[in-house]
């Protein structure tokens, strides 16, 4: 065991690679009482080689905690450099300095870290800290993170909330560091994942606003986005989903927007005009209008082949009426969505049994009825369902002859 500490960083990468089943977990948190005497204890006794940790900030972390207290030097010195993933957890009933989350940032050597999340924390700090912050973030981070997650984190200057209220935003840092963290992490190359959701419809007010989403969807390498939690008014919202339908790198979205009654049409303009999503999950409120829904459901005859999945989500039920809208879509010319989800109060046989024709290959088959393979294929895939068995049958004659 003590071996493997003497590990140079290049071993514990090769390790951290070619063995992963060895790798494991470590578990940490730091408060006012943890001794570094005694973390440097645990951080021996842990099973190596660690690859991903987890620190949780007490609330009674000293505030004035930073890179030369001995606590974190003795993280930043041990077999924590060569995690490949790191989860940090704040109370977020007690501020926590911007300092200390900078200085955690630093304890990975970041060659290898290609997870990392925030989780839970009020941070607070002026406007030279947050750009240390973001500093942090570029230089030990851009050219490794590969997943970025943070649910229910907000930034607050100088122990005073840059939100004033709910629904009120003062001008100055908060707009700064919005802006700016977008910016940083649209040019990270490797970023794939990032998610961004609180714990109630607040939270994340100060955190990320129209402009700043607007900004990450011009990354030509994130592939997945998760945004919840996000007050926006209606033209926000709009400038949102333009900015997505305009992105040629997103693959999958799950997006829950606060907004009035042009959620519909915005979103329907998302359906129609983007070229690569394959999936889309969305909570628009305003939805549930059955005009809204009628639009959305009509952009579907038009969308992209490769969206294979969509669900809509609203206050209320989606009505019968609405429902239909969506089974006529697919009837007629959607030959490609396999997975539809409603808010609805039933479940329309109708509406899946055209999905579970979509799955077999509905939108490949009707391309081409002279390739038999293909629908022998479809054939055996639908044996147990007759319904699909009889369509395909029906709308390819041919089939019988064999």
């Amino acid at each position: 065991m003590n071996r493997l500490l003497d590990f140079t960083t290049h071993s514990m990468t090769i390790v951290n690679h070619i063995m992963p089943s060895l790798s494991h977990r470590f578990d940490l948190t730091l408060s006012a009482r943890t001794d570094s005497i005694e973390l440097e204890k645990k951080l021996r006794e842990a099973r190596h080689p660690i690859s991903e940790a987890t620190i949780r900030l007490s609330t009674s972390i000293p505030s004035h905690w930073n890179r030369r207290s001995n606590q974190i030097r003795v993280l930043g010195c041990g077999p924590l450099c060569n995690i490949r993933k790191l989860h940090l957890w704040g109370p977020f009933s007690t501020p926590l300095t911007l300092t200390l989350l900078t200085d955690l940032l630093t304890i990975p050597a970041g060659q290898n870290l290609v997870h990392l999340s925030f989780n839970n924390m009020r941070l607070s700090g002026n406007k030279d800290h947050h750009l240390r912050f973001l500093g942090v973030l570029q230089e030990y981070y851009s050219n490794s993170l590969q997943e970025l997650r943070i649910s229910g984190v907000r930034f607050i200057s100088g122990g005073n909330g840059i939100d004033d209220g709910i629904g009120r935003r003062e001008e100055g840092d908060g707009e700064d560091i919005r802006t700016q963290l977008a910016q940083t992490l649209a040019r990270f190359p490797r970023l794939r994942v990032i998610a961004v959701s609180g714990t109630d419809s607040t939270e994340l007010l100060s955190l990320l606003h129209a402009p700043s989403v607007q900004l990450l969807f011009t990354s030509t390498t994130i592939q997945k986005v998760i945004l919840f939690s996000l007050i926006f008014s209606d033209d926000d919202t709009a400038f949102v989903l333009q900015a997505l339908a305009d992105n040629t790198s997103v693959r999958e979205a799950s997006l829950g927007l606060t907004c009035g009654p042009r959620g519909g049409p915005a979103l329907a303009q998302l359906l129609q005009h983007n070229n690569t999503l394959e999936k889309l999950w969305v909570r628009v409120p305003s939805l549930v209008e059955e005009a809204n829904n009628h639009l959305v459901a009509e952009a579907l005859r038009t969308a992209n082949p490769q969206l294979l999945e969509f669900g809509l989500y609203g206050e209320k039920y989606l009505s019968c009426r609405s429902v239909d809208c969506f089974v006529d879509v697919l009837r007629e010319d959607n030959t490609a969505l396999q997975e539809l989800e409603l808010q609805s109060s039933e479940e329309s046989e109708e509406l899946q049994f055209f999905l579970s024709l979509n799955r077999i290959g509905r939108h490949t088959l009707l391309q081409d009825f002279n390739n038999r393979e293909p629908w022998v294929k479809a054939l055996t895939e639908a044996r147990h369902d007759l319904s699909c068995t009889f369509y395909l049958l029906s709308t390819n004659p041919t089939l019988c002859s064999f």
